[in-house]
């Protein structure tokens, strides 16, 4: 159990089957539901193990890996479906992906799953189960046809290619089964299971809601007689497991569908049961892989186009780059020639700055020149000053001496008459 796991994995022990159920965060891409099986027996057996989807979890939100089996997984309502056949001592490993919205707490994964050894119907053993209490009562896996279900782990994870559906199949397949089945009523067949017990009619609805859209009119659709040849597969497999087909018809069904020994010896009943029930079952898986991966692509085209629309819009988006970059070339050319010009305009403030400090000099010479020119003439204008009050004191000197000589003659005229 790796260190992020924060959830006790639970094992479940039947008739020498060890299944340990866990959940993990960081050993795989994204959250998911792990079975480790390891059996200790000597013979081989088929295991089933039903487990029961949270009401809270969109059953669209689960996805298989085709390297941990997803060829063995099916979807019945709730309900996920794990049916295979283990060898003496073989331990296997199988997982379902969660989607990380869903997988916040991973104890709402860990209920207890529906542990079942399904025997085959010569060995005279009936059907083992033990674990969560699931209410199948060993219904056969073929009564659990899905209507849908995802490639969630092979559409969301970026996977390009989705086993089985990449190869080309140029015309339909023709099976001529060769055997005689009274036709039932269709209504019959879609609401009845095996164990007679009426299923609802949601099962049909979510089948039929499951076709291929409008938009698929170059893929050869789906029409009633596919659904109507499904259901009598379903149906003939349920009637082999029951034991209600004689030899006779087993082997004619045998020889329609090629089953034949390593050695070439005929099968036994049992071992006829078992590869037809495989065949069944691969072909109930890839009906309803094709479908859940017809819906993600659908959903993928409707959100992003088709593939011509995306190359146009990567040309459209490769075009803009290019003109971008013509643009941001201009850019840097037009920068380097601003680079020039200021280049020589610091040249020219240079030289400018160089004048004005010549300029500058020139000033203060002519200024202290022409401070000393009028300091000479303010000096001159004092003097002059000077010299003229020096005259004014002799003249004012000169009166005052007249006045008195004046004084002094009337004084003598008035003495001597």
């Amino acid at each position: 159990m790796s260190d992020s796991q924060a959830v006790e994995e639970q094992t479940t022990t039947v008739d020498g089957v060890a299944v340990t159920k866990r959940f993990e965060t960081d050993e795989f891409p994204v959250p998911a539901v792990a079975f480790e099986f390891e059996s200790t027996r000597e013979t081989p057996v088929t295991v089933r193990v039903i487990d029961t989807v949270p009401e809270t979890v969109d059953i669209g939100d689960l996805g298989f890996h085709p390297e941990y089996g997803s060829e063995f997984w099916i979807i019945n309502d709730n309900q996920i479906i794990f049916e295979r056949r283990f060898a003496p001592g073989e331990e296997y490993t199988t997982v379902y992906g969660v989607r990380a919205t869903d997988a916040d707490s991973g104890e709402t994964f860990m209920t207890e799953p529906t542990v079942e050894t399904v025997s085959s119907p010569d060995d005279g053993s009936e059907t083992t189960e033990t674990g969560g209490g699931d209410d199948s009562d060993g219904t056969p896996i073929e009564s659990a046809i899905p209507g849908e279900t995802n490639v969630v782990r092979d559409a969301l994870g970026g996977d390009s290619s989705v086993p089985g559906l990449d190869d080309e199949q140029d015309d339909p397949i023709d099976i001529d089964l060769d055997v005689d089945i009274d036709e039932t009523d269709d209504t019959e067949a879609d609401t009845v299971g095996e164990d007679g017990h009426e299923e609802s009619e949601e099962g049909t609805d979510q089948e039929q809601s499951a076709a291929p859209a409008a938009g698929e009119s170059d893929r050869p659709q789906a029409g009633p007689s596919a659904e109507h040849a499904q259901s009598l597969v379903g149906e003939l497999a349920g009637e082999i497991e029951r034991g209600a087909v004689t030899d006779e018809e087993l082997d004619r069904l045998r020889g329609a569908l090629g089953v034949e020994d390593d050695d070439g010896s005929e099968a036994s009943a049992g071992e006829r049961d078992g590869a037809v029930t495989a065949k069944l079952d691969r072909l109930q898986a890839d009906i309803a892989d094709l479908r859940a991966y017809t819906g993600a692509l659908e959903e993928f085209l409707a959100e992003n186009g088709t593939g011509e629309q995306l190359v146009e819009d990567i040309e459209a988006t490769r075009d803009r780059l290019d003109e971008l970059g013509g643009q941001l070339e201009e850019t840097e050319e037009s920068v380097a020639a601003v680079r020039e010009d200021l280049t020589g305009v610091e040249e020219a403030v240079g030289d400018l700055e160089g004048t004005v400090e010549s300029v500058e000099d020139q000033l203060e010479e002519k200024a202290a020149a022409s401070r000393v020119e009028g300091v000479e003439e303010t000096a001159d204008e004092l003097d002059g000053r000077l010299e003229t009050k020096a005259d004014a004191d002799e003249l004012a000197d000169l009166r005052e001496r007249l006045d008195e000589l004046e004084e002094f003659r009337e004084q003598i005229v008035n003495t001597f008459g």
